[in-house]
């Protein structure tokens, strides 16, 4: 048996063990389920207009900053309606629902693509410190509103020009209906993201989480890296090292190291989440 099978074993016995189950997850969990943007095959399959531009992934132009705004706006008006409103059934997700459903569980997530959600997990039992694309504010930010994104992308679409991928309206690009100011998505892109659309979720996992203080709580993060390590990776070992009998177990193919003072009660697997899931998830 290989060390990796014995480690998905021991990954298994943990999650059977456990009596409260925390997803945290960054954004390699999204990419194992086919939203990489790092991936040039799948942006050319799906963003084809954009090579003529000269830009490869999605992660050259992340949430198309440097592009010109009739440019960025018909950018995003394709690719928030793949990542955020498309039809997406993936099993490394799907696996994770199948087996968590009756469970006691929470998830934080950095990912905005509400791909938990859309996989059939209670929305009240997700928290996003990073926000989701599903909204739109006004970048002032002049109010504490928020409005539906995908409205705004279909009147984007009705007038962008399907070769050039250029929005030919100046008059869709969003503006806020209060001060008529530029609009972005409800993300953590800037000092203006506006947090309050998520704060009843943050109570709620605290509020989870000082009730898991004295039952055995096991942390899973997947492909959560150094990227942002603030928003996922770093809580997630402060969670364990603050619950006495709580485990956390590390997937990441490339920092998948623990601390030394939490090794006695975590593992690390360095391997994808998509191998991870597979593994340990299936019934």
């Amino acid at each position: 048996m290989s060390g990796l099978q014995q480690q998905f074993d021991i990954a298994r016995q943990w999650l059977d063990e456990a009596e409260r189950v925390l997803l945290a997850s960054g954004a390699g969990l999204s990419a194992a389920a086919g939203i990489d943007y790092g991936d040039k095959r799948w942006f050319a399959e799906n963003f084809t207009p954009m090579l003529q531009y000269g830009v490869s992934t999605c992660a050259e132009i992340l949430g198309g900053m440097g592009l010109p705004p009739l440019l960025q706006w018909g950018y995003l008006s394709h690719q928030l309606e793949l990542v955020r409103f498309g039809a997406i059934d993936h099993p490394v997700y799907r696996l994770q629902h199948e087996a968590l459903a009756e469970r006691d569980y929470f998830i934080f997530t950095s990912n905005v693509d509400a791909l938990y959600e859309r996989h059939g997990f209670d929305p009240n039992r997700i928290y996003t410190p990073q926000g989701d694309y599903a909204r739109m504010q006004c970048v002032s930010p002049c109010s504490e509103a928020t409005w539906y994104t995908r409205k705004y992308l279909e009147r984007i679409r009705e007038r962008t020009d399907p070769a050039t991928w250029q929005l030919q309206d100046e008059s869709r690009l969003p503006r806020c209906p209060i001060c008529s100011g530029p609009m972005y998505m409800n993300v953590r892109a800037a000092h203006w993201f506006l947090e309050t659309p998520y704060l009843p979720q943050r109570q709620r996992l605290i509020k989870w989480l000082d009730a898991a203080a004295d039952r055995n709580l096991l942390t899973i993060e997947i492909g959560a890296g150094f990227n942002t390590p603030g928003v996922i990776r770093w809580p997630a070992e402060q969670l364990t090292s603050r619950h006495a009998d709580a485990r956390m177990i590390r997937v990441n193919p490339e920092d998948s190291e623990i601390p030394g003072s939490l090794r006695e009660r975590s593992m690390s697997l360095d391997c994808s989440g998509q191998e991870f899931v597979a593994a340990v998830f299936t019934q």
